[in-house]
């Protein structure tokens, strides 16, 4: 079988976002289904290192120096960290480049997964179900629209973005924002300059 991705692509790519949750994966080097919604001591999930880490912080002469440590330690667990799955690397940047449009089943089809091993992977790696990410990354398509001046009308933006029809767009950003584009929309300061309070 031919695989859909690139061989030559790199697995360890997040599709542009040096942290993004495959890297998170790595760096914790536990299912990331384990961490979704959960505030987690720095022990629990890099033993006594992270214990150690806040203490490394507190004696570090300033923020370059804080950062250098970070980094350093950030960058030394990578370097011994597994790569992700190149499936999974190939599944989400696919994905994301889509903007979450990218039908869900297809990709299985394309990776000659099932539908269940594919949300395994997906949950093991990226921490939700493709179908939860997809929905996420439109929502954040929607809200990037939203902020640029001279906007269309929002039923235009659901189709640019993914969506079957503007109550569907409407559905999706009450469960993730708490009000209607309309409202968040209004919300908004000119000039890209953030959200009213």
């Amino acid at each position: 079988m031919t695989l859909p991705y690139s061989p030559s692509t790199p697995a360890t790519s997040t599709g542009g976002d040096d942290l993004g949750p495959l890297t998170a994966h790595r760096e914790f080097g536990l299912p990331m289904h384990e961490l979704t919604g959960r505030v987690v001591e720095l022990e629990e999930v890099w033993g006594r290192p992270g214990a150690q880490l806040p203490e490394m912080l507190h004696g570090a002469p300033g923020w370059e120096a804080r950062f250098d440590v970070l980094d350093r330690f950030v960058a030394g667990r990578l370097s011994v960290a597994p790569p992700p799955p190149r499936e999974l690397s190939w599944a989400w940047g696919r994905l994301r480049r889509s903007g979450g449009s990218a039908p869900i089943g297809a990709l299985a089809a394309e990776l000659d997964w099932s539908p269940r091993r594919l949300v395994q992977e997906f949950r093991a790696g990226l921490g939700m179900a493709p179908k939860s990410l997809a929905r996420l990354l439109r929502f954040e398509r929607v809200i990037r629209r939203l902020r640029t001046e001279g906007h269309p009308s929002l039923g235009e933006i659901a189709l640019e973005c993914g969506y079957c029809d503007q109550p569907h767009l409407n559905r999706d950003f009450r469960q993730f924002a708490g009000t209607s584009p309309g409202e968040y929309a209004a919300s908004l300061m000119p000039v890209g300059g953030g959200v009213r309070a």
